[in-house]
């Protein structure tokens, strides 16, 4: 019966240091965040613009006449890169 009751301790014992580990590893790690968002400048993200592409008149009657469907043909938005800043 001791046997258990000292494995009982041990392990209560272990999960207490673990806890305490993961305490001070979360405080360390918001102190860390916290004192690098303080550092960084805020500045405005560039993007780019989107662009819009639509056909011409005399696009569209080419590509019909090249059997290309006319879902094909519709205007597609093309996502652009961010501009980061950072090379």
């Amino acid at each position: 019966m001791t046997m258990n009751i000292q494995k009982l301790v041990i392990i209560a014992i272990a999960i207490a240091i673990n806890v305490v580990v993961l305490a001070s590893f979360h405080a360390w790690s918001t102190a860390v965040v916290a004192s690098a968002v303080q550092l960084q400048p805020t500045r405005p993200v560039v993007t780019l613009p989107v662009i819009n592409v639509h056909p011409s008149a005399a696009q569209l009657r080419e590509l019909r006449r090249e059997g290309v469907a006319p879902a094909q043909t519709r205007a597609i938005r093309v996502p652009r890169p961010v501009a980061t800043g950072s090379v």
